[in-house]
This record gives C-alpha cells, structure tokens and sequence, in this order.
C-alpha cells in the first residue's frame, strides 16, 4: 500500500485513502444497520448521501492530481532529449490510479441505494 501511495502521488493519495476509508467505514456501518433489519430512516438517506458525496469530492480530487501529475509528465518528457515509450506508458497509467481510487466510493454508493433505498 505504501508503494501504491508514494507512486500516485503522497498527498493526493493520501487524501483520497483517508477518504476512502471514512467512506468504507460508513459503508459498513450503514450496512449493519440495513442487516440488522432496522427500517430505512431519514439518518440513513443523509448518511447515503455523505457516501456520495465524499465520493464526489475523492472523485474531483482524484482528476484534479491525474492532471496536476500529467502536467508535470509532459513538462519531463519535454525537457528530456530522448524518452522511453514505456516510461511514458507508465506515467500515464500512474495517472489514473487517483481517479480510480476516487471514484470507488462512487460504485459502493450505487450499490447500496440500489440495494436499499426503495
């Protein structure tokens, strides 16, 4: 896990892990509540919508550092005299570990208000 943080970037992703794991944290707790057959309340439509919308913001977070990290990319690649495609490649693919990690919380969301929210 330390690899993939220092690799996508130390404060993008360490501020979308934290919020990823509030957002799994409250993932889990809504869910216990939904098993433990309590019915769907106005507490449990807000904490539905603190899922989404911390994905939201993990999410923009995430293509705020995918591009903040391909600018500087391009700007290496540029002064550089001669590059490899393959570093290029995995830059690139570096790139979207952020977005990727952002937008996780978005799926649990779906996945619980389909599965709940009636």
């Amino acid at each position: 896990m330390k690899q993939f943080i220092v690799t996508g970037g130390v404060e993008g992703m360490s501020m979308i892990l934290i919020i990823g794991i509030i957002v799994l944290v409250i993932s889990i707790l809504e869910v216990a509540r939904r098993v433990s057959g309590r019915e769907f309340t106005v507490l449990d439509e807000r904490i539905m919508l603190s899922i989404k919308t911390l994905g939201g913001i993990a999410g923009i977070t995430g293509v705020f550092f995918q591009t903040f990290g391909l600018y500087q990319a391009f700007q290496a690649i540029q002064a550089a005299a001669d590059i490899s495609p393959i570093i290029v490649m995995k830059g690139v693919f570096i790139s979207f570990y952020a977005t990727f990690f952002g937008l996780v919380s978005y799926i649990i969301w779906y996945v619980l208000k389909v599965i709940w929210m009636k």
